[in-house]
C-alpha cells in the first residue's frame, strides 16, 4: 500500500508559555521518529505505540513537561525508513524575560553569499530592530523572519562588524566576519578595535629610522662636547700665559 504523510495534532505553529506543557502527537502507517532542537535527552519524553486492533497507525507522542524559551524551534515527525515523508510544526516558548534567541553569536560569510543574523524571537509578533556599530539603524536593509532572524540576499563589503538585535526590553549582539574570496585574508569587522598587522618591511624601516636618529644624536653630543673641551683648553692656556 502507498503510505500517506505523517500527521500532527497541531497546526504549522504553536505558541506556549514556559509554564505550559508541550505535547505533540504524530500518526502514520510506518514507524515514526522526531527531529527537534532539544539537545538534553532528559528534558523530553517520547512515547511510541505500534498498530493494534482496529488502529492501523503508529502513534508517537513527544512531551516536554517544563519547556523553556530555548526550546523554541521546529519539531518534525518523520518516517524512520523514509525521512523525506515528514510533517513539521514551529513551537514558540515564551516567558516574561526572554524575547530573543541567538543561535550563532559569531558568523563568518563570504562576499556575495546570503547573510543571516540569527536573532530569533520567542513569539511570532515581537518587533525587532537591527543596528550596526558604524551604520546605526539597518533594519530596513534586511528581511526579518521571527523563526530565522535578519536575512540579506547578498553580503557586501561593509556588512561586517558588530550588529545588535533589540526589542523593548532586551538586546543581543552578533559579530559578522566577512571574507572576500578574491583576497588572501578576511576583511576585519567594522568597529573592531584590533590593530591591523604591521608589515615586516615597515617594522624594519622603523627600526632603521630609530638607529639613524640615535647615531645623529650621538654625533651632535660628541660635536658639542668637542667644542666645549676646545674652549676650556684655550681659556686655560690664556690664563696660564697671563699669569706668567
Amino acid at each position: 500500500s502507498v503510505s500517506i504523510y505523517p500527521f500532527l495534532n497541531v497546526g504549522e505553529e504553536v505558541v506556549l508559555n514556559s509554564d505550559s506543557q508541550l505535547e505533540l502527537t504524530c500518526n502514520g502507517d510506518q514507524e515514526l521518529e522526531w527531529v527537534h532542537p532539544i539537545q538534553d535527552t532528559d528534558i523530553f519524553n517520547v512515547i511510541s505505540e505500534k498498530p493494534k486492533g482496529a488502529n492501523p497507525y503508529y502513534i508517537s507522542t513527544f512531551k516536554v513537561e517544563d519547556p523553556i524559551p530555548e526550546d523554541t524551534g521546529e519539531y518534525t515527525c518523520q518516517f524512520k525508513n523514509n525521512k523525506q515523508m515528514q510533517k513539521s510544526t514551529y513551537v514558540y516558548v515564551h516567558d516574561t524575560y526572554t524575547n530573543l534567541l541567538v543561535d550563532i553569536p559569531i558568523i563568518t560569510v563570504n562576499v556575495s553569499e546570503p547573510l543571516l543574523i540569527t536573532c530569533r524571537t520567542t513569539l511570532p509578533n515581537i518587533t525587532v530592530a537591527l543596528s550596526h556599530i558604524i551604520k546605526k539603524d539597518v533594519t530596513s536593509s534586511f528581511e526579518f523572519d521571527p523563526r530565522e532572524g535578519f536575512r540579506k540576499q547578498h553580503a557586501a563589503p561593509g556588512d561586517d562588524g558588530i550588529y545588535t538585535c533589540s526589542t523593548l526590553n532586551s538586546s543581543i549582539s552578533v559579530t559578522i566576519f566577512l571574507i572576500d574570496p578574491a583576497a588572501s585574508t578576511p576583511s576585519p569587522p567594522e568597529g573592531s578595535v584590533d590593530p591591523a598587522p604591521v608589515p615586516v618591511r615597515m617594522i624594519a624601516t622603523a627600526g632603521f629610522n630609530w638607529l639613524l636618529t640615535l647615531l645623529v644624536v650621538a654625533l651632535i653630543i660628541c660635536l658639542v662636547e668637542g667644542i666645549f673641551l676646545y674652549k676650556i683648553t684655550k681659556a686655560y692656556k690664556e690664563l696660564k700665559w697671563f699669569a706668567s
